[in-house]
């Protein structure tokens, strides 16, 4: 399993990305101030990767991954808002419902059993409390997305979660 440590450093990697991405989809040009400052996250990146006495390459893999595809969700975001008239809420309205139709077949074939096991009364404080912290984490994220928030904590609170949970 990654350790956290490996992943949240590679995961500080959004910001040289998002401007590696704008410039090659958006065309959009930066500032010399802005490319240093992607220079020094780099550079924090490597230092905090050799730093570790175990740097796990999964975490690293994974915070790359990350990284990379929360840049592009920002990409996506800036194209998008332009399609509804720089109007966050309803892009996020937009984006919930999207979600929601296209997981919705996806949760009931996942989740069937323990569906059957809440409908049928046999409802676990382990069900509830997580079906609360998720639909709670994802309100959060949603209004983060909404915003243009980021939050590098997600990692932590849903690591905390799976523990507790485990």
């Amino acid at each position: 399993m990654p350790q956290p440590q490996t992943l949240q450093v590679a995961r500080a990697l959004i910001l040289p990305f998002t401007v590696v991405l704008a410039w090659l989809v958006l065309n959009t040009h930066y500032t010399a101030h802005v490319l240093g400052a992607c220079a020094v996250v780099f550079v924090g990146f490597v230092v905090g990767v050799w730093g570790e006495v175990e740097p796990s390459a999964l975490g690293i893999v994974f915070g790359v991954a990350s990284s990379v595809t929360t840049a592009l969700h920002a990409i996506v975001i800036k194209r998008s808002l332009a399609v509804v008239e720089d109007q966050t809420l309803v892009l996020a309205y937009y984006n919930n419902v999207l979600s929601m139709v296209y997981l919705l077949p996806v949760v009931v074939l996942a989740e069937f059993p323990a569906l059957t096991n809440a409908l049928t009364g046999n409802v676990s404080a382990t069900f509830v409390c997580g079906t609360l912290v998720a639909v709670r984490t994802e309100c959060m994220m949603a209004y983060g997305s909404a915003t243009s928030l980021t939050l590098p904590d997600t990692f932590v609170v849903v690591s905390a979660i799976s523990h507790s949970v485990d």
